[in-house]
C-alpha cells in the first residue's frame, strides 16, 4: 500500500509534536528534581515572560503572512521582506520591555 505525501506530512508533524512533548516533559522533570525549588521556580517564571514575548513578537504575524502570500503569489519576496522587518521591530520591542 502506497502512502500518499499528505499522509507522510501528517504522519511527520504528529511525530515531531509528540516528540517536543515527551522531550519537554522529560527536560521539566530533570531541572525539577536537579536544580532545587527555588531556581526551578525562577525557571517557571522567566519561561512564562519569555512566553508573553513570543505572544507580542509574533502578533499574529504567522497567520497574517500565511493568508497574504496565498492570495498573492506575484509579490512574495517584497511581502516576506516586510513580514520579517515588522517581526524584528515587534521582536526588539518585546525584548526591550523585557529587559
Amino acid at each position: 500500500m502506497k502512502i500518499s505525501l499528505h499522509s507522510k506530512n501528517m504522519l511527520a508533524i504528529f511525530g515531531g509534536d509528540s516528540l517536543a512533548k515527551v522531550l519537554g516533559f522529560l527536560v521539566t522533570a530533570y531541572l525539577a528534581r536537579t536544580v532545587g525549588d527555588v531556581a526551578f521556580g525562577s525557571i517557571n517564571i522567566a519561561m512564562a515572560a519569555l512566553s508573553y514575548a513570543i505572544i507580542v513578537s509574533t502578533g499574529g504575524i504567522p497567520l497574517f503572512g500565511t493568508r497574504e502570500i496565498a492570495r498573492n503569489t506575484l509579490n512574495i519576496p517584497q511581502f516576506t521582506g516586510e513580514l520579517l522587518t515588522t517581526r524584528l521591530l515587534l521582536s526588539l520591542i518585546a525584548m526591550a520591555v523585557l529587559m
